[in-house]
């Protein structure tokens, strides 16, 4: 082996450096992965800082099944992957051969049942694959979605009864008496619509969601149907489906329930009626489940047991390892049950987890049992940084990399399998040279030991400062910009200059330094171009001097660049980069008590939540603002898929909190019962309804006064803290609460953000792409995740000045529309939220926006207004060839007819030379690019705008240029010549101009000829 085997093939970088964590391999997911900071809760709501790895080691102490809890988009499914990928390759898990079950979040339900029995052997598991198949089978979509309607309209009905049962049991009649009645109502008429058999027909349609939902148990769905595909009815569907049906062709009871609900006029009420039916679709699928899927004459619960006993009998464990709860609502319910119950002697040791949002209805009916069993309820959080030590976290990240991808995919799952118990991968190395071990050494190591070549710490900080950079020009941990910008942008795309030993000759400079290139152009190398990148990108000087001082001249005999080394030391100090720190979350500390002030708060409180007295407005205005300070200390998770830059905020607002929360010097957080809450709130501190529940109401009494505690104790203070009588107990209510309001705060700010400004941004990256007149030929997402310096690498010349000022505009806009909504799906700054990007697609494609705006569109026409005169030139000369081989033929005659008038001393004395004439036709036959040619033509008749900017971001604007120069030539030349035959005639005889005519009519003639074969060939075609 020698240095370029340091340098990973191909083959390894796109197994091992991808810019998506999921579609890593679990050994090289480990080898590569970064630690994530959690919180743990205990019941009582306390906290503690925790790891990735005090999760497993609970994980592989304790029998219930383990909440991990975190809003859309932070991370569960990727800490789900991590568990499993420890598992798989930890010494007992292996010996043991526990029976590990990961239920992905686009998994059907015929899949995941399908997972629980995976490897499992004996009559009963066969049988229930049989069953399973039989339901799979047996019945098609049609059956299945008949069967979720019948449910739908039983669960609708049960709606109402429950809400009557409620109502009876309370001793006055509540203040939501009317909208209750209202449901009671809705519930008991809604269902004759349901089973009508005309508006059932559209419930059963191939586009309804009961459809889809039936579709994919029974044939499961591929992630790309999913993505563009509703489980959930939608006001449009519901509306669509009214008007899709003739009202009176629908029986009696159907048109009454219509009337009676108002359906065919009030917008109000279609939507407590899709409301309703989502409730009850959902409820529908899981007594579908129970219906459909009976096992041996026995449940699921039933079949679970049977999976413990038999791995019981074999010795082995069960885990169940869950990335999303909702992903699997059917059989949510009686899986918790499975997973919560007491191990039995003939039951096998069970471990599980639970992924769940935050907020999830089907997950917090049953928290406080889950939690309390667990011992333990886990938060993905966001850790913190700052502009020194995220440099050295990039070096080490990037080194992580390219040792992994040195070992590749199959190697490296024996090394991660030989060292189970530590995450550390062994640094890649093989046997060089003294020579080459010099020139290795000279590249420096990342501070966990590994080399960096063919990167040096220079290189990575100047390309960190090129490609991972914030608007405010602050250097972000962005994983996905770091493997991008960095790692494939080199690696990948410049492996075989390296091997040809051209490298980094092609290697783009986002900033060049004037000064050092000069210095470097007049040293005389063979190649100035390499050492200007070389010294810019792995120097990172201002001057020659500056180069000279800091890079190791064994740098340049790697690349090959032998003279340059000349010019550097070889005894150049490496340095070997700091290990960086890892992110840390403050711990508040409770310090001894001091003494109270004694202002009445909890009496104050305590007549609030009675209903007595209105809170005051000072202590409502102190609530609001510690509500909203809650709310912007909130430690947003990096899976939170949103990053608060300033574009989300209004020119009045200091940052996207406010934006939402506040408005001038208002905090628009509601207080129930307050009597002096600002108009325009958007946001609850809790509901009327909070207070009919006794626990709940004592525990929200209770927060409030914390609140107001806090905030009172430390308002004009510098440091905050809970150091004031009973500040301890108040910690605990306010953490609790803090945890339980806050994140639902968040989430409804991402969506109300999301709503602002996602879909807008992405449709206006979309325009621009075809602004720009890029054809989208595989993924989307490829083309929007580049930059615009890797956009613009891409264009080929434009084809004149207006052209080029026209995408300048464009690729002006380009990183700022993609930073915002990338900002709003971002996840931990690795990947984005595909569900919500895919989503927010759909929405995209539906906006009717103008592809340019009035500047560009400007812009445009007078780029083609500028080409139009050179295109009818081309067209007037060229429109009869119809292909390459008779535009050469046509040049060839040109040339033919230039030396022939030479020849007859004939060739005007001022004109361009013959040889630079012939000079430029065989440059243009060189580089003839025909497509151009005819593609040129098209503009002169295409009127879609779109179709214009294919064409002109189509043409090279060199072979443009080239093929008018020579036909403007030749247009020149014939009128010079022509002059000069006609003074001939004046002053020679007519013998002499018979002869002189004779051979120019000769060799018009001959081109002439040509020009007719190739129209005789297009009728041929055309015919």
């Amino acid at each position: 082996m020698n240095l370029q085997s340091y340098w990973p093939t191909k083959e390894n970088i796109f197994d091992c450096i991808k810019t998506e964590a999921e579609e890593l391999y679990d050994h090289t997911l480990l080898a590569v992965h970064e630690p994530m900071h959690l919180k743990k809760y205990d019941e009582k709501g306390t906290k503690d800082n925790a790891t990735e790895n005090d999760l497993l080691k609970h994980f592989l102490k304790i029998e219930r099944p383990i909440p991990i809890v975190a809003s859309a988009g932070m991370g569960k499914s990727h800490l789900i992957r991590w568990l499993h990928a420890k598992l798989s390759v930890n010494k007992t898990v292996i010996d043991e051969k526990w029976q590990i079950v990961r239920l992905p979040k686009n998994a059907s339900l015929r899949q995941t049942l399908n997972k629980l029995l995976d490897g499992l052997e004996g009559e009963v598991f066969d049988q229930a694959r049989k069953r399973i198949d039989q339901v799979g089978s047996a019945l098609n979509e049609q059956q299945v979605a008949d069967l979720f309607v019948t449910f739908i309209s039983h669960r609708v009905k049960d709606i109402g009864l429950e809400t009557a049962k409620h109502l009876k049991i309370l001793n006055e009649r509540p203040d939501n008496y009317a909208e209750l009645r209202q449901i009671m109502s809705m519930s008991d008429l809604l269902p004759t619509l349901i089973t009508d058999v005309l508006f059932k027909s559209q419930l059963l349609s191939g586009e309804s969601c009961v459809y889809s939902i039936a579709t994919r148990w029974i044939k499961g769905a591929s992630d790309e149907e999913i993505n563009n595909t509703e489980y959930e009815l939608t006001l449009n569907d519901f509306e669509t489906m009214l008007e899709s049906i003739e009202i009176d062709n629908l029986a009696l009871p159907a048109r009454k329930a219509i009337k009676l609900l108002r359906l065919d006029s009030d917008k109000e009420q279609k939507i407590k009626a899709v409301a309703m039916l989502n409730e009850a679709i959902g409820k529908a699928t899981q007594t579908a489940f129970q219906q459909l899927f009976q096992f041996n004459n026995g449940n699921f619960q039933d079949l679970f047991k049977e999976i413990r006993r038999h791995l019981k009998s074999l010795g082995r464990t069960l885990v169940i390892l869950v990335e999303d709860l909702a992903a699997i609502s059917a059989i949510e319910d009686v899986l918790i049950d499975c997973l919560l119950e007491e191990r039995q002697e003939d039951l096998c040791v069970l471990r599980s987890v639970l992924a769940v949002t935050t907020g999830y209805h089907g997950y917090m009916r049953r928290q406080a049992t889950i939690r309390s069993r667990a011992l333990f309820e886990w938060h993905i959080e966001q850790d913190s940084d700052n502009q020194e030590n995220i440099p050295k976290r990039i070096v080490d990240f990037c080194s992580r990399y390219i040792n992994a991808a040195r070992y590749g995919q199959k190697s490296l799952e024996k090394k991660v399998n030989l060292n189970n118990q530590n995450d550390v991968l062994p640094v890649w190395e093989c046997d060089l040279s003294k020579t080459e071990s010099e020139q290795l050494n000279a590249f420096g190591t990342s501070s966990v030991g590994i080399p960096l070549f063919p990167y040096n710490q220079e290189a990575i900080n100047t390309l960190t400062k090129w490609y991972c950079i914030d608007q405010d020009k602050n250097i972000v941990f962005n994983p996905r910009d770091v493997i991008n910008g960095i790692l494939l942008n080199l690696l990948r795309d410049n492996r075989e200059d390296y091997l040809d030993k051209t490298f980094p000759q092609n290697l783009s400079i986002k900033e060049s330094v004037t000064t050092l290139n000069s210095e470097i152009q007049n040293l005389g190398l063979v190649s100035p171009r390499r050492a200007q990148v070389l010294s810019t990108i792995w120097g990172n000087g201002l001057n020659l001097k500056s180069v000279q001082e800091s890079l190791n001249g064994n740098v340049a005999l790697a690349f090959s660049l032998e003279d340059f080394a000349q010019k550097l030391s070889s005894d150049t100090k490496i340095h070997i980069p700091d290990t960086p720190e890892g992110p840390t979350s403050p711990v508040k500390e409770i310090l001894p008590p001091r003494q109270t002030k004694d202002d009445g708060i909890q009496d104050e409180i305590q007549r609030w939540f009675n209903g007595e007295q209105p809170i005051s407005y000072s202590s409502a205005n102190k609530i609001r603002i510690q509500l909203f300070d809650m709310i912007k200390d909130f430690q947003l998770p990096e899976w939170s898929g949103f990053e608060n830059i300033s574009v989300f905020a209004n020119t009045n607002n200091k940052n996207v909190y406010e934006s939402i929360f506040k408005q001038g010097q208002r905090y628009l957080i509601n207080l129930p019962l307050a009597g002096n809450n600002p108009p325009g709130c958007v946001y609850d501190f809790f509901t009327e309804d909070d207070l009919k529940d006794t626990e709940r109401s004592i525990f929200l009494q209770r927060s409030a006064l914390a609140i107001l505690r806090y905030n009172l104790f430390n308002n004009k203070e510098e440091t905050k803290d809970w150091n004031y009588p009973e500040g301890y107990d108040d910690f605990i209510y306010y953490t609790q609460f803090s945890q339980l309001w806050a994140p639902k705060a968040i989430e409804f700010m991402l969506k109300e953000i999301r709503g602002k400004y996602l879909v807008d941004s992405l449709a206006k990256h979309i325009l621009l792409i075809n602004g720009l007149g890029i054809k989208i030929e595989s993924n989307l997402q490829n083309i929007l995740l580049k930059k615009s310096i890797h956009i613009q690498d891409t264009l080929k010349p434009a084809i004149n000045e207006k052209y080029q000022e026209f995408r300048e505009k464009l690729l002006y806009q380009w990183d700022e529309t993609q930073q915002v909504w990338m900002s709003l799906i971002q996840i931990s700054n690795v990947a984005f939220d595909n569900d919500i990007f895919n989503f927010a697609h759909k929405k995209a494609k539906k906006l009717n926006q103008e592809l340019l705006t009035s500047p560009q569109k400007k812009l445009k026409n007078e780029a083609i207004q500028e080409l139009k005169p050179n295109i009818e030139l081309i067209n007037n000369y060229l429109h009869d060839c119809v292909n390459k081989e008779e535009f050469i033929r046509l040049l060839d005659e040109i040339k033919t007819i230039y030396k022939s008038i030479l020849d007859m001393g004939l060739y005007p004395n001022s004109f361009v030379s013959r040889e630079t004439l012939n000079k430029d036709i065989n440059e243009l036959i060189k580089n003839c690019k025909w497509n151009d040619v005819q593609n040129s033509i098209k503009l002169l008749s295409v009127l879609d705008e779109s179709k214009q900017l294919e064409i002109l971001s189509s043409l090279d604007g060199s072979v443009i240029k080239s093929v008018c120069k020579v036909l403007k030539n030749w247009q020149q030349f014939n009128s010079n010549v022509l002059s000069k035959i006609e003074k001939i005639n004046d002053t020679t005889s007519t013998q002499q101009v018979d002869k002189i005519n004779k051979e120019i009519n000769e060799s018009f003639i001959s081109i002439e000829a040509v020009l007719e074969e190739f129209s005789e060939h297009v009728i041929e075609v055309v015919l």
